[in-house]
């Protein structure tokens, strides 16, 4: 089950909302949203907006090709319907709708009937984002407008994960009927004012067609970012007063048509094979077939943010700490079903988006921590423990608060590492009782992966933590990756080129598990191989056709680690030319990071994603000099000296100056002496 899904409304009462109902319920399972109270059960279709005809929306089903309907014709003249392979054929269907009716609905009829239908299905969606925004506040009853954006595109890509083929053919619709809307404006000549235009003159009439039948707005975004209060989207300049027209056609590009547009973009691209999410075409029941989708809802929404800030400067810059406002539990257990869920991943989204802030200044841990507990209280007070949403966002907690709490050994970790691990085994279950979907699933299931497996290289090798044997952790780390790969339907020992296509960039922190067993050959050389021929050329293609090199700089400076260790491994062995052969790909890879101007200026940081990065460049950096790979040389030296430098701010930063106690201090120390021997001999 969709975390926001559509709904398909059944019945009616208002007659201006027959048609529009009655659209809705034959668009729904065109594009993958099952409607079983429909003449056509549980079966669905996913459906190309480009190729689907008015006709076939008009029946709410497939049309058989002309060979199937002359092969068929007999068959249809016994009445009823049947399916031939995947098309309906009928001599006529109970809920079909008649040419009179759809050719009402314009300029583009298939793009009106299809942005119509979808504004209904997605109406309770888009009134359970508009609560989300009304509800989550600041102490003052204002938030800072990044924090508004946040919560706002959070929702919107729940939306469209939740209905991927739907949301992406009523994008498509509503830039039809914007671009057939917009007509030419130009100013007559005063001489000319009065002489009489013909019908479809420019300057005949000022009168726009009726928005019921010429819908130009994706309700769910374009209704809902109003609620944002953008700054100066709706300003007029002064002294001018805008007449309707004017208001209707917006001329210039405001600042709300600016950020939806933004965000449809980046959700298309995303859904796209070469893109950072991974959609695929499934199967939920026998002929119930759907998308299902996986996206990157946390980098979306930076995404989105980064871009708004470049053009923008400080419209978006949140201002000192950030308490969150929100309603009361009772409150919150008295809204509609989908405003519930809307909240609380809205919320999520946030959290998600400041983590890397968590325990700095403007956002001290205990405030962040406290963010956390408060869903888990709303959860607790308005969603079942069986509700989809809350098993998400729950596990998403609690994956938060291992991130954040594990780089401190002060911090005890077994309680939030015992929460993230039975909240991920829910949604598990869940997903088998089928209330959960795979895309849904298999999120909660990789960033789990992640956080467990760093805690079974960090704070469980503590004797007393409290925490499982690292043996364990990683058995379950196995199985649970075993699981992401039967989750998507792929075999990950053996994708094929379609498969490593779609799902390569999703496979990083996989390979990124293999690539953490220091001692295991096997695992270290799957993992180069895997990012070698899946993960780094899905990502150097997003680089190419997006311009975006962070995803691809984190998998190139992640795969040293495995050729470090193999390197490492064949120098202890006596295998020299082996060892410089990893050697050499680890630093080429690592120069190409460091070369990049966006890795450049992350080693003035003090983060996790720039100390992680310094981590691995010096020990990569280290070995290459060591071996005197071609192409080292004094650069390399300051290169060097620079990511230590790096290392220790971040350390200092994430323990508040007691370096003892970061977990991975000893990691540091053995790269900060082999650095320091190597540069005394230089």
């Amino acid at each position: 089950m969709p975390l926001l899904p559509a709904v398909v409304p059944l019945t009616t009462e208002k007659r201006a909302e027959r048609v529009p109902a009655r659209l809705a319920r034959n668009v729904a399972p065109l594009f993958g949203v099952p409607f079983a109270e429909g003449p056509f059960g549980e079966i669905s279709w996913l459906c190309d907006f480009t190729r689907i005809t008015v006709s076939e929306i008009a029946r709410g089903a497939p049309s058989p090709t002309r060979a199937e309907a002359a092969e068929t014709r007999e068959q249809a003249a016994d009445g009823g319907w049947f399916l031939y392979g995947r098309a309906v054929v009928a001599r006529s269907l109970p809920n079909e709708i008649v040419n009179a009716t759809t050719n009402r609905f314009g300029p583009n009829t298939k793009a009106a009937v299809v942005l119509t239908a979808a504004n209904v299905l997605l109406e309770p969606a888009t009134a359970a984002v508009e609560t989300a925004l009304s509800l989550i506040q600041g102490p003052d009853g204002e938030l800072p407008t990044a924090v508004r954006i946040a919560v706002w595109a959070t929702c919107l890509v729940e939306v469209f994960r939740s209905q991927p083929a739907l949301v992406a053919a009523a994008a498509k619709a509503r830039a039809i009927q914007r671009e057939s809307l917009d007509g030419p404006r130009f100013p007559r000549a005063a001489r000319l004012r009065d002489m009489p235009a013909a019908r479809c003159e420019i300057g005949d009439t000022d009168v726009r067609p009726e928005p019921a039948t010429h819908p130009r707005d994706l309700n769910v975004f374009d209704r809902t970012v109003a609620r944002l209060r953008l700054p100066g989207a709706v300003v007029e300049p002064t002294g001018i007063d805008l007449d309707d027209d004017d208001a209707w056609t917006s001329p210039g590009r405001d600042l709300a048509d600016e950020l939806v547009d933004r965000l449809i973009r980046l959700l298309t691209d995303a859904s796209e094979p070469d893109g950072t999410g991974y959609v695929w075409i499934s199967e939920r029941a026998p002929g119930q077939v759907v998308a299902e989708a996986l996206l990157p809802a946390s980098g979306l929404v930076a995404d989105l943010l980064e871009y708004w800030s470049s053009v923008h400067g400080d419209v978006t810059e949140p201002r000192g700490t950030l308490p969150l406002r929100l309603p009361s539990p009772t409150e919150f257990a008295g809204l509609p079903q989908q405003a519930r869920r809307a909240i609380v991943l809205g919320v999520l989204g946030v959290a998600r988006w400041l983590r890397s802030r968590a325990g700095s200044p403007e956002l001290p841990l205990s405030h962040f921590l406290a963010v956390l507990d408060a869903v888990d209280t709303l959860i607790s007070a308005g969603l079942p423990d069986t509700d989809p949403a809350a098993a998400v966002v729950r596990a998403r907690l609690a994956v938060l608060r291992v991130t954040v709490l594990r780089h401190d050994r002060a911090n005890s970790l077994a309680e939030p590492l015992g929460a993230l691990i039975a909240r991920t085994e829910h949604c598990l279950t869940l997903l088998t009782d089928g209330i959960l979907d795979r895309g849904a699933a298999a999120d909660v299931l990789s960033a789990a992966c992640v956080e467990l497996n760093a805690v079974r290289w960090t704070n469980a090798e503590d004797a007393g933590s409290g925490l499982p044997a690292p043996a364990e952790l990683d058995e379950l780390v196995r199985r649970y990756w075993a699981g992401f790969g039967e989750i998507l339907e792929l075999d990950l020992a053996s994708l094929d080129g379609d498969d490593s296509r779609g799902v390569g960039h999703h496979l990083h922190n996989y390979a990124a598990f293999l690539g953490s067993h220091q001692e295991n050959v096997g695992d270290l050389t799957e993992a180069v191989r895997l990012f070698r021929t899946t993960v780094i050329p899905s990502r150097q293609r997003l680089h190419r056709r997006t311009g975006a090199f962070g995803p691809l700089g984190r998998t190139y400076y992640v795969a040293t680690g495995a050729t470090t260790k193999l390197a490492e491994t064949a120098l202890a062995e006596g295998r020299t030319e082996e060892a410089s052969g990893w050697a050499a790909l680890g630093f080429e890879w690592i120069s190409r990071v460091l070369e990049h101007r966006e890795f450049d200026r992350l080693q003035d940081g003090s983060g996790d994603q720039a100390g992680l990065f310094a981590l691995r460049a010096a020990a990569a950096l280290v070995l290459a000099l060591e071996l005197d790979v071609p192409g080292t040389g004094p650069r390399e030296l300051g290169r060097l000296q620079r990511v230590l430098a790096t290392i220790d701010r971040w350390q200092a930063n994430t323990t508040r100056g007691r370096a003892e106690n970061y977990v991975r201090h000893q990691e540091v120390e053995l790269v900060r002496k082999r650095a320091a021997e190597l540069m005394a001999t230089r």
